[in-house]
């Protein structure tokens, strides 16, 4: 797998990417590591094949939680 920053300089150097459309911030290593955690929950075959997201993780129920 390219790193994030190879693919930047491989497209950048191959003019396909304008410097604008670059994001401004990277991801912390928290929250690297809380997406790495949500990704190795366990799931359903049916969630995990469909999409759907983890137990928790969706709209609906970051909403419910923050009442």
């Amino acid at each position: 797998m390219m790193s994030a920053a190879l693919m930047h300089d491989a497209l950048k150097s191959a003019d396909m990417i304008d410097e604008r459309d670059l994001p401004k911030h990277r991801p912390t290593p928290e929250m690297i590591a809380d997406a790495h955690r949500r990704n190795a929950a366990p799931r359903p075959i049916v969630s995990w094949l469909m999409g759907d997201p983890a137990p928790g993780q969706s709209a609906l129920d970051k909403r419910n939680s923050a009442v």
